[in-house]
C-alpha cells in the first residue's frame, strides 16, 4: 500500500509531531495548493505532471520534507527509482524522523531489488509510527518477497491488532499462506478481504489462484472472471482464465481470454506462449506456430514456449525440428521431466528405441513420481526386444498411477509378447474400464481372449466396444471387418501415446 491511513489526510500519518501549520495565504497557501494538485494528478495517474507540480512547490519551499517524500512516491511509480531514492533521502537529511520518507524509502528499494535494504527502511519506519497499519504491511511484504514467509505472518498478525478491518492485510495473508501451501486457511483469508472490500480485484485473483490450487476449477474461473470484470487491464487475471479453461478441456471457451491476454500486454511473453497451447489443442497448428515464435521473439530462454513449439512441430511431422526444440527446452529448463519425456516419446515414435531409452531414463531420473516416463521407458524396451525388463518399468509406472490406462494396456501387450496371455487379458480389461472410450483397449482384450479361444467372452466384449464406440459400427458391415480394421491400426494406436506442455 502506497500511503498510511488510505483516504485520510496524509500529513496526519506523518511522525514527529503535530500536524503542520497550514496558512491560508501568501507562498505557504500556494505551495499546499500544489502539493494537493500534484497528489490529486498521482491519484489519477499522471505522474510525470504530478513531478512536474512537486518541482514548482519545492521552487517556492525547498526544504519542504512533505514535498519531498511525495515527489519521491510519484517518481516510484514513474519507474524513476533512483532519481526517487535521491529525493527522498534529501527528505530524510532534512527531517531523519519522519516515518513516512522511510516508508517511500522501502518502497523505492523493493522495486529495485534490494530488498534487506528495504526491510530495514521498513523497521526504521516501524520504529518511529509502530502504531501505523502500513509499515507492518510492507515489512510483510519485503520479507514475503525474501521467501521469510513465517516472519511476513507475524508482521501482518501485528497490523491485524491495529486495523482488524483493513482488506489489503487480508488478502496479503491469504497470499503468504497460498505460497505455505495452506490452501484452506487463505482462502479464507481471500474471502474475508472480498468480504470487506467486495471490489478488491487482487484479492479475487488470489483466491482463483487458491481454488485453481484446491482443483475447484469451475470456481477458481470465476473468481478469474470477477477480477477481470474489476480490473480488465491487468494480464495475468485473463491469462488464468485461459489456464482454468484449458485444463478443464474447454479449448474453444479459452481462446478469446487467452487472446485477450495477448491484446492486453503484447510484451507478455506467457500469454503469447499461453495463446499457442489454446491452438494447438484446436489443431489451428499454423496460428500456434505464430504464437509460439511471438513468445520465443520475447523471451528466448522461456523453455515451456519452446517446448510447445516443438509439440506443434511434432504434430506436423517436422520431427528434426521438434526433437531439437524439446532438447533445447531440457537444456534450458533440465528439471521440467516433460522436456526430456517427449524427446523420448519422439525417439520411439521414430522407432529409434536405442536412442530413445537413456533420454526416458533421465526423464526418471528428473521426476522418479513421473508415471508416463516410467510407462514410455517400459514400451521402448519391449519394442527394442526385451519384454522382461519392459515389465518392470511398467509396473513401476502403475504402482505410481493405477489409474493409468495407455500403461495398462501396455503391460496387456508385454504379457502377451511373454506369452502370459491369461494375465494380459487382465491388463486389457483395466485398460478398457478406465478408458471405455478408447476402442483399441477392447479390441486388444478380444483378440487376447480369442487367442485363448474364450470366443463367448470375447464376442461380449466385443459387443460392448461398438456399442461404445458406435462409429466402428457404422463404419463397416460386419463385426470381422471392424476386427480386421482395428487390428490393421494396432501397431499404429500402440505408439499413441501423450505429448505434453
Amino acid at each position: 500500500m502506497d500511503e498510511p491511513g488510505r483516504g485520510a489526510n496524509p500529513a496526519l500519518s506523518r511522525s514527529g509531531g503535530p500536524p503542520p501549520r497550514i496558512e491560508r495565504s501568501g507562498a505557504e497557501l500556494e505551495v499546499n495548493e500544489l502539493i494537493n494538485k500534484a497528489y490529486s494528478l498521482t491519484e489519477i495517474g499522471y505522474y510525470q505532471e504530478a513531478v512536474e507540480t512537486y518541482d514548482r512547490a519545492l521552487r517556492l519551499e525547498p526544504a519542504n520534507t512533505w514535498t519531498l517524500a511525495r515527489k519521491a512516491r510519484a517518481l516510484r511509480l514513474l519507474g524513476h527509482y533512483d532519481e526517487g531514492i535521491a529525493t527522498v533521502n534529501r527528505a530524510l537529511e532534512l527531517e531523519p524522523q519522519f516515518g513516512w520518507a522511510w516508508l517511500v524509502k522501502g518502497q523505492l528499494q523493493e522495486r529495485q531489488g534490494k530488498l534487506e535494504s528495504a526491510l530495514a527502511s521498513y523497521e526504521t519506519a516501524t520504529s518511529i509510527m509502530p502504531e501505523d497499519v502500513w509499515v507492518w504491511y510492507n515489512q510483510a511484504s519485503a520479507l514475503f518477497s525474501l521467501r521469510r514467509l513465517r516472519e511476513a505472518l507475524q508482521m501482518l498478525e501485528r497490523a491485524q491488532e491495529i486495523d482488524p478491518r483493513q482488506e489489503s492485510v487480508w488478502a496479503k495473508r491469504g497470499q503468504i499462506l497460498r505460497a505455505l501451501e495452506r490452501y484452506p486457511e487463505a482462502l479464507s483469508a481471500y474471502n474475508r478481504a472480498i468480504e470487506l472490500s467486495p471490489y478488491y480485484a487482487w484479492a479475487w485473483y488470489g483466491k482463483g489462484l487458491c481454488l485453481k490450487a484446491l482443483h475447484r476449477l469451475p470456481e477458481a474461473l470465476e473468481a478469474f472472471q470477477e477480477a477481470t470484470r474489476l480490473q480488465p487491464d491487468e494480464v495475468w487475471h485473463w491469462y488464468n482464465q485461459a489456464e482454468v479453461l484449458v485444463e478443464m478441456g474447454r479449448y474453444r471457451e479459452a481462446l478469446p481470454p487467452a487472446e485477450q491476454a495477448a491484446k492486453v500486454a503484447a510484451y507478455h511473453a506467457y500469454s503469447w506462449a499461453k495463446l499457442g497451447q489454446v491452438q494447438r489443442h484446436l489443431e489451428d497448428y499454423q496460428a500456434a506456430l505464430a504464437a509460439y515464435d511471438r513468445a520465443l521473439q520475447l523471451n528466448p530462454t522461456y523453455a515451456w514456449a519452446i517446448n510447445g513449439k516443438g509439440i506443434v512441430l511434432e504434430r506436423l511431422g517436422c520431427y528434426d525440428d521438434a526433437f531439437a526444440c524439446y532438447r533445447q527446452a531440457a537444456e534450458h529448463a533440465p528439471d521440467d521431466v516433460w522436456h526430456w519425456y517427449n524427446q523420448g516419446n519422439l525417439l520411439v515414435v521414430q522407432e529409434r528405441y536405442k536412442e530413445a531409452i537413456p533420454v526416458l531414463e533421465k526423464a526418471t531420473q528428473v521426476d522418479p513420481q513421473h508415471a508416463r516416463s516410467w510407462a514410455r521407458l517400459g514400451n521402448a524396451h519391449r519394442l527394442d526386444g526385451r519384454a522382461g525388463m519392459a515389465l518392470v518399468y511398467v509396473d513401476r509406472a502403475l504402482k505410481l498411477d493405477p489409474g493409468y490406462a495407455w500403461a495398462w494396456n501396455e503391460r496387456g501387450i508385454t504379457l502377451e509378447s511373454l506369452e502370459r496371455t491369461e494375465e494380459a487379458v487382465d491388463a486389457y480389461a483395466r485398460a478398457a474400464n478406465i478408458e471405455p472410450e478408447t476402442a483399441l483397449y477392447g479390441y486388444n482384450q478380444v483378440d487376447a481372449l480369442r487367442s485363448l479361444r474364450r470366443h463367448a467372452e470375447a464376442l461380449a466384449v466385443l459387443d460392448k466396444v461398438l456399442l461404445r464406440n458406435p462409429r466402428y459400427a457404422r463404419a463397416g458391415p460386419s463385426k470381422g471387418r471392424f476386427c480386421a480394421r482395428l487390428g490393421a491400426q494396432m501397431k499404429r494406436w500402440s505408439l499413441i501415446h501423450v505429448r505434453w506442455s
